[in-house]
């Protein structure tokens, strides 16, 4: 039994059996999810978890190489959107190199959630709260 940061058991497994360029994705409530990537809803009501809190304990839970965000969230969730650039910041420093932020309509990013291990929907209830987190190596 763990007694600290993630809980989740499910979700420790996944990260713990990704490997370097592997990817989950932290979303939004109303993100579908496609057939192949595991579904892990944590969604408790709207608002919790959020999409900040879900993506800060992956992120302590893994390396992080990359993250994919789609373009829209700076204009249509600026409130969210600097939220995440200031935690980026954060995570960079705590995983000790910046951390690449790629940037690609929503779209794609709907398209690329096929090739994730899983999708973890939080109970984030703002738009183009989706994020492709990048597993990268831990030397």
């Amino acid at each position: 039994m763990r007694h600290n940061g993630l809980l989740q058991a499910e979700l420790v497994g996944v990260l713990a059996a990704l490997g370097h360029t592997d990817s989950i994705i932290i979303a939004d409530a109303g993100l579908p999810v496609p057939d192949g990537p595991a579904k892990i809803d944590l969604a408790i009501c709207p608002g919790t978890p959020s999409f900040i809190q879900l993506c800060s304990l992956a992120v302590a839970e893994m390396p992080v190489e990359a993250v994919t965000i789609a373009a829209e969230m700076a204009d249509r969730n600026p409130a969210l959107y600097r939220q995440l650039l200031k935690a980026l910041a954060r995570w960079s420093e705590t995983q000790g190199h910046d951390i690449k932020v790629q940037t690609v309509s929503h779209d794609i990013l709907k398209q690329q959630s096929v090739k994730a291990r899983a999708v973890v929907r939080s109970g984030e209830f703002s738009p183009f709260a989706n994020m492709i987190i990048h597993a990268g190596v831990a030397f």
